[in-house]
C-alpha cells in the first residue's frame, strides 16, 4: 500500500510551505553525506550509490530529488543497472530507498551490489522505509548489515502521520536497537555507535601450525598471528576464537578466489623438505671393509701355516713364529735357527705391507664415513632411492621433479614413518626449522634417527592471511595491519620466536650452558635501574631545593612548548605504545635538568630510551621524539652523534627532534645546528634556545635557506612545529635513476611512460614535489633507485608487490644453403667414385666406339636411345650393372636428402640453461654489475658488456645471446625483432628457465626524509589495486601486437620461392649440359667413322 503524506499534498497544492516528515528525512541524509564515516573521505567528495525508489512512490521520490538538488556536485551511481566490473571508484555512501521491500527483498538487493566493482563494505548504508507494523520487522533490515559484513548500517523510517523520520541504529548481537527523531542529535548518536567498535564480535581463526606465526606452546597458542589478533580484538573491543569451523580468517593467501581479499604481511615463506640422515655402518663393517675376502683368506692361511710349522716341524720351528712376527723376539735362552730366521724375515715383510696398507684403507674409510656428503638439491633427493611422504597431493602437484618417488600417506601412517625416518617430508619451512631444533631435542626418544633440511627450497609465498569478502572486520584489519607494518612490530614478533630457534640451535652445538650477552645486558638494566633510581632521587632534592630557593626561575616556557611539540604533532600514524621518546641529556645545568624532570613527569606512561647507553643491535620501538639536551654542542658534533644514533634498530628520520641549547654568541653557530639535520633525511626539527635572561623561545627553519624563525613571533611559522614537515617537499626534485624495465619504464618519443611514471607523479603530487626521472647517478637524499639492492646497506627496499625475472633471448640457428643440402647426402670418396663412373663412361663411348657404338650416360639416366642400331652385347652388360648401381645411388641419395630436410625443420631449439652453457655462443649485457651476479653464464664464454648502439647492432645481426629482463624480452621479441623484420633479420627466442626471479620495487637512500612517505603511499596503492590496473594497461599493448603478429604471419615466403627457383634452374642445367653432351658424342662418332 503507498504510503499518503497529507502535508505533501497540501505542499503540491500549494497550502503548506514544508513537509515536517520529509523535512526531517532530507536533514538526516544531508548530515550523513556532509558527515563521511570515520575511516576516510573520498578525495572527489562523497560516492554515491543510489538505488533509487519506484515511480509510484511520490514521498520517497520527492526526498531523492530534493536531495539531488542540494548536493548536484557530488559523484553518484544509479546501482539499480549491473555495473560488472566496470572501473569506478568505490561507493562512501549506500542510499536504498526501499520503502515496501521485505527484509529478504532489501538482502538481495544488498547481495547484488556486492557483484560490482564499485562495492565498499566499509561505507555507511541507509535504507529507506516506511513505517512498519512490529519491531521484528524493522530489526530483520539491520541483520543484512551483519550478513553482508556491513559495520556502518542505519535505517530511516518515514511515519508521516507524525511528521517524523526516525534514524535507527542496531547491535544485533545484543539484540537492541536506538534511534533519533532530531538531527541535532545525530552527532552524539552517531559517535557512541562508533566507540563501541566490535561491539564483543567473535574473530574465528583456524588451529594450524605455522611456525613462527601460530604454534601451539604447551596448552597454549602462540605467534605472531597470536600477538596481532589478540592486539587488533583489544584495540576494536572484539574477541579472538581459535577453532577450525566457521572461519572468517583464513592464514594464508589465496588469489584465485573472489570471495576472499589477500593482505600480505611484507615477509616470505617456503616449503623445505626434511631428509633423515642415513644411518652410519657398524663398526666390524669398518674393521673388515679394508681387505677384500680372498686378502683375509690369504692372511688366515699364513696364520694356519705358521700353527702348522710349530706343530709338525717343532724340532725346526722351535719358537712361536707367529707371536715373533706380532711382538718381537720370543726366544728366551735359545737362539733362532737358519730356516727360523729366513722364515720371520719374509713374513715380518708381509706384514708390514698388510698393516701399512690395512691402515691407511681402515683410516680413508673414516675419514670418508665422516665427510660422506648430504643431499643438497632437489634434483639429487629425486635422482636417490629416498621416498618423499605427503598427506596430500595437492601438496606436491605443482613440483614434478618430486613426483617420481612419491608416497601419499594415511595420518598414522606418516606419523610413523617421521619417528622411524623411513622417507623425507615436505613442510613448511618454520615448522620444519621448529621440529628440527624444539620437538626432537624436546623428545629425543621418539625419534629414532637424525634429520636435516634440504638446502633448496620449493614454493616461495608472500606470508599473510585473507579474510572473506563479507567479513564485518575487514576494514578495521587493513587499517590495523598498516599500523603494525609502519609500527615495525611484524619483524620484531617473528625475531623473537626465530631468536629462540636460534638459541636452541647454537646450544645443540657447544652442549653446554654459557653466559650469553643477553644476562649481560639483563645485568646492566638492573645496575642502569638502581642508578637511575639514586639520580632521580638527588635530581628531585635539587629541583624542591631550587623551587623554594628561586621559584621565580621555574623553567615552564621551555616545557610548554616541549608539551606543544608532543602532543600536536601530526604523523603518518599514532603508535599502539604512544610515543616512543628517545632522551638524550647530555648537561650538569640544573635549568635544563629540571624542564627534562617535568617534560617526563608529564608524559610518564610514555615509553622512553636514553641514547646515552644505546647498543646498535638492541631491537626497540621505533623513535618518535628525539630530545636532546646538549647546551653547548656545535653543528659538527651534532652531526657526528646523530650519525651514529643512526646507527640503532629504532632510527626514525621521520620523527620529531628538539634541540635544547644555550644562546650562542654568533648567527652562523646557531645556523650549523640546523644543518646537521638535512643530511640525515631530518626534516622536523625544532630548537629551544634558552637566552641569559632565563628565557626560551623556539627556532625553525625552512631548509629552502639559511633563515631561522621564532615561533613565538611569527605566527605563520608557528604551525612549523606540530606539521609533518615529510609531507610537503616545497617543490624539491624527486629524483628516479630511470632504466628500461617493460611494463614499468619506458623511454618512447612522447617521453618517459609506465607504471613506475603514474606511480611518482601521483606520490609527487602527494608530498608536494616534482618527479623528475634522470640517467645519470645522483647522490641527493631524494634519489630512488628501481632494483632492490638487498646486500647495499645504505639503501631501503621498497616491494611493489609483485615478481620478475631475467631472461634469456636467444638467436636462432641459421639454415643451411641449397647447395650444403645437395652435396651433404653422399660423402667425399662417394662424389668422387661418382664422377670416375662418368668420366668413364665418356672414354668408353669415345676410346672404344665399335664396342659402345651408343651413348652409356643418357641411356643410364634416360632411358633407350638407340634408333637404328641395336645393343651389342657388352653395352647390354654394363647398361644393366650401370642401371643398378643408378637405382642404388639415387635411392640412398633421396632418402638421405629427406632425413636432412626434415631434421633441419624439427631441428629441437634450446630449453635450459644447462644446454646454453654447452653451446659456444658469447653473451652479451647491457649493464657491468650483471657480471658479478651471472659468472656461472660466463665463465666458460665470452662475455660482451657493450652500450646501446653496438647492442641493437648485435641484435640485428645476430651475433650474440642477451641477457634481460624477461618483461624486456618480451617487448623486444614481439615488439622490435617482428614489427621491423627487414632490418631484424635473424630470429629470436627467448628460454623457457628462467635465470633469476626477484621482487619487483625500488630502493630509497637509507637517510631520505620521503621513505616512510613512500612505504605508505605504497600501501595504499596497492590496497587500492592501481599497479595490476596500471600493468594491464601496457601488457594489453603488447598482447594485441603479439596476436597481430601470429594472423598476419605469412605461410610462404619469397625465400622458399627462390629456393625452389634454385632446383628448377639446377634440373634445366644438367638436362641442357647432358644434351650438348650427347650431340657432340654423336658428333665425335660420326667424324672417327667417317676419317676411318
Amino acid at each position: 500500500m503507498v504510503q499518503f503524506d497529507w502535508a505533501l499534498f497540501l505542499l503540491r497544492c500549494g497550502f503548506l510551505t514544508a513537509s515536517p516528515s520529509a523535512d526531517a528525512a532530507l536533514d538526516s541524509l544531508a548530515y550523513l553525506t556532509t558527515h563521511p564515516g570515520p575511516l576516510e573521505r573520498p578525495a572527489a567528495g562523497q560516492e554515491l550509490c543510489i538505488s533509487p525508489p519506484s515511480e509510484r512512490d511520490p514521498y520517497w521520490s520527492d526526498v531523492l530529488e530534493r536531495y539531488l538538488h542540494q548536493f548536484p556536485l557530488l559523484p553518484r551511481v544509479l546501482t539499480r543497472t549491473k555495473l560488472g566490473d566496470v572501473p569506478l571508484h568505490s561507493c562512501s555512501l549506500y542510499l536504498l530507498f526501499e520503502p515496501y521491500s521485505q527484509a529478504r527483498q532489501v538482502f538481495l538487493r544488498i547481495q547484488f551490489l556486492s557483484s560490482n566493482g564499485n562495492w565498499n563494505a566499509a561505507a555507511r548504508f541507509a535504507v529507506m522505509i516506511n513505517s512498519r507494523s512490529s519491531t521484528r520487522e524493522i530489526f530483520n533490515q539491520f541483520e543484512n548489515f551483519d550478513l553482508m559484513g556491513v559495520q556502518h548500517g542505519l535505517v530511516l523510517m518515514s511515519v508521516p502521520e507524525h511528521n517524523r523520520t526516525f534514524t535507527l541504529m542496531a547491535d544485533c548481537p545484543q539484540k537492541t536497537m536506538d534511534y533519533v527523531m532530531e538531527v541535532d542529535d545525530m552527532p552524539e548518536f552517531l559517535a557512541n555507535r562508533s566507540a563501541q567498535g566490535l561491539r564483543g564480535q567473535s574473530i574465528v581463526i583456524p588451529r594450524r601450525a605455522e611456525f613462527p606465526f601460530l604454534f601451539p606452546d604447551g596448552l597454549k597458542i602462540d605467534g605472531v598471528y597470536y600477538k596481532f589478533f589478540t592486539a587488533f580484538a583489544r584495540k576494536y573491543k572484539g574477541r579472538v576464537v581459535f577453532q577450525n569451523h566457521k572461519v572468517l580468517i583464513v592464514l594464508t593467501i589465496h588469489n584465485r578466489e573472489t570471495l576472499v581479499k589477500p593482505y600480505a604481511i611484507g615477509s616470505f615463506t617456503g616449503n623445505c623438505l626434511l631428509v633423515p640422515e642415513k644411518p652410519k655402518e657398524g663398526l666390524i663393517h669398518f674393521l673388515l671393509s679394508p681387505f677384500s675376502s680372498p686378502v683375509w683368506y690369504l692372511c688366515c692361511c699364513f696364520v694356519a701355516a705358521t700353527f702348522l710349522l710349530n706343530w709338525r716341524c717343532s724340532l725346526t720351528f722351535q719358537n712361536n713364529i707367529l707371536l715373533t712376527v706380532l711382538f718381537g723376539d720370543q726366544a728366551a735362552e735359545t737362539r733362532y735357527t737358519l730356516p727360523e730366521r729366513r722364515l720371520i724375515f719374509i713374513a715380518v715383510v708381509i706384514l708390514f705391507f698388510f698393516s701399512e696398507s690395512y691402515s691407511a684403507k681402515l683410516l680413508s674409510t673414516f675419514i670418508e664415513s665422516l665427510n660422506q656428503p648430504r643431499i643438497r638439491t632437489i634434483q639429487a633427493l629425486a635422482a636417490s632411492d629416498i621416498p618423499i611422504g605427503v598427506l596430500h597431493f595437492e601438496q606436491v602437484e605443482a613440483y614434478e621433479q618430486l613426483h617420481h618417488n612419491l608416497l601419499v600417506l594415511d595420518e598414522p601412517d606418516y606419523d610413523r614413518n617421521m619417528r622411524e625416518g623411513r622417507n623425507a617430508f615436505l613442510l613448511q619451512c618454520g615448522n620444519a626449522e621448529n621440529f628440527l631444533h624444539r620437538e626432537m631435542r624436546d623428545q629425543p626418544g621418539k625419534f629414532r634417527v637424525p634429520y636435516y633440511i634440504l638446502d633448496e627450497f620449493l614454493g616461495w609465498q608472500m606470508n599473510g592471511f585473507s579474510v572473506s569478502k563479507f567479513a564485518p572486520v575487514a576494514v578495521e584489519l587493513v587499517e590495523f595491519i598498516g599500523l603494525i607494518g609502519q609500527a615495525g612490530l611484524w619483524e620484531y614478533w617473528r625475531e623473537q620466536y626465530i631468536q629462540r630457534l636460534r638459541n636452541i640451535a647454537r646450544r645443540e652445538l657447544s652442549q653446554r650452558e654459557t653466559l650469553e650477552l643477553r644476562d649481560l645486558i639483563s645485568l646492566q638494566y638492573v645496575l642502569t635501574s638502581h642508578h637511575g633510581k639514586a639520580t632521580m632521587r638527588v635530581k628531585v632534592f635539587l629541583y624542591l631545593l631550587a623551587i623554594l630557593v628561586e621559584p621565580s626561575r621555574a623553567p615552564t616556557t621551555a616545557v610548554k612548548s616541549l608539551i606543544h611539540i608532543t602532543t600536536g604533532m601530526d604523523k603518518i600514524e599514532t603508535p599502539s605504545a604512544r610515543y616512543e621518546l628517545c632522551l638524550l641529556v647530555h648537561t650538569t645545568d640544573f635549568y635544563w635538568n629540571s624542564v627534562v624532570d617535568m617534560y617526563l613527569q608529564h608524559f610518564s606512561n610514555y615509553p622512553r630510551v636514553f641514547l646515552n647507553s644505546l647498543t646498535p643491535h638492541m631491537q626497540l620501538h621505533r623513535c618518535s621524539i628525539y630530545l636532546i639536551v646538549a647546551p653547548n654542542i656545535e653543528g659538527a658534533q651534532l652531526f657526528s652523534f646523530l650519525q651514529l644514533v643512526s646507527f640503532a634498530r629504532n632510527w626514525n628520520q621521520a620523527a620529531n627532534f628538539i634541540i635544547a641549547i644555550n644562546d650562542r654568541p654568533t648567527l652562523a653557530s646557531l645556523v650549523n645546528i640546523f644543518r646537521a639535520f638535512p643530511p640525515l633525511g631530518v626534516r622536523n626539527v625544532a630548537v629551544l634556545r634558552r637566552h641569559r635572561q632565563q628565557t626560551v623561545d623556539t627556532l625553525v627553519s625552512d631548509y629552502r635557506s639559511d633563515r631561522i624563525f621564532v615561533t613565538e613571533s611569527s605566527p605563520e611559522h608557528r604551525f612549523l612545529l606540530t606539521q609533518d614537515r615529510n609531507r610537503n617537499l616545497q617543490r624539491n626534485p624527486v629524483n628516479i635513476k630511470t632504466i628500461m624495465q617493460f611494463p614499468f619504464l619506458l623511454a618512447t618519443k612522447e617521453g618517459i611512460v609506465g607504471v613506475y611514471r603514474w606511480f611518482f607523479v601521483a606520490f609527487a603530487n602527494h608530498v608536494n614535489a616534482v618527479a623528475l626521472f634522470v640517467r645519470e647517478r645522483n647522490t641527493t637524499r631524494y634519489e630512488i633507485a628501481l632494483h632492490i639492492y638487498p646486500n647495499v646497506s645504505s639503501l631501503k627496499p621498497v616491494s611493489f608487490g609483485s615478481f620478475s625475472g631475467d631472461c634469456m633471448v636467444i638467436p636462432e640457428v641459421s639454415r643451411k644453403g641449397l647447395f650444403y643440402f645437395l652435396l651433404i647426402p653422399f660423402s667425399l670418396p662417394v662424389w668422387i667414385l661418382c664422377c670416375l663412373l662418368v668420366v668413364l663412361a665418356f672414354l668408353l663411348n669415345w676410346r672404344l666406339s665399335q664396342h659402345f657404338p651408343n651413348a652409356l650416360l643418357p641411356t643410364i639416366l634416360f632411358g633407350d636411345q638407340v634408333s637404328l642400331l641395336r645393343y651389342t652385347v657388352t653395352e647390354r652388360r654394363l647398361l644393366t650393372v650401370g642401371s643398378v648401381l643408378l637405382f642404388v645411388f639415387t635411392e640412398s641419395y633421396w632418402a638421405k636428402l629427406h632425413s636432412l630436410f626434415m631434421m633441419s625443420l624439427n631441428e629441437p631449439q634450446l630449453r635450459t640453461i644447462e644446454q646454453f652453457l654447452q653451446t659456444d655462443i658469447p653473451l652479451e649485457v647491457v649493464h657491468r654489475d650483471a657480471s658479478f651476479y651471472y659468472q656461472d653464464l660466463h665463465g666458460r664464454r665470452e662475455l660482451t658488456v657493450s652500450k646501446k648502439d653496438d647492442m641493437l647492432d648485435n641484435v640485428r645481426s645476430g651475433r650474440c645471446a642477451l641477457l634481460l629482463p624477461c618483461s624486456n624480452a618480451q617487448l623486444l621479441l614481439h615488439m622490435l625483432l617482428n614489427v621491423k623484420p627487414d632490418v631484424y633479420r635473424v630470429p629470436y627466442y627467448i628460454l623457457e628457465q628462467h635465470v633469476q626471479s626477484h621482487l619487483d620495487g625500488f630502493s630509497v637512500f637509507q637517510y631520505s626524509p620521503i621513505a616512510d612517505q613512500l612505504l605508505h603511499f605504497v600501501g595504499n596503492v596497492q590496497q587500492a589495486g592501481l599497479p595490476i590496473f596500471w600493468r594491464s594497461f601496457y601488457l594489453v599493448q603488447l598482447e594485441r601486437i603479439t596476436k597481430s603478429r601470429f594472423v598476419t604471419q605469412e605461410t610462404l615466403h619469397w625465400a622458399e620461392i627462390a629456393s625452389l627457383m634454385y632446383v628448377l634452374l639446377l634440373g634445366h642445367t644438367l638436362a641442357t649440359m647432358v644434351f650438348v653432351l650427347e650431340v657432340m658424342s654423336r658428333k665425335i662418332r660420326y667424324l672417327s667413322v667417317l676419317f676411318m
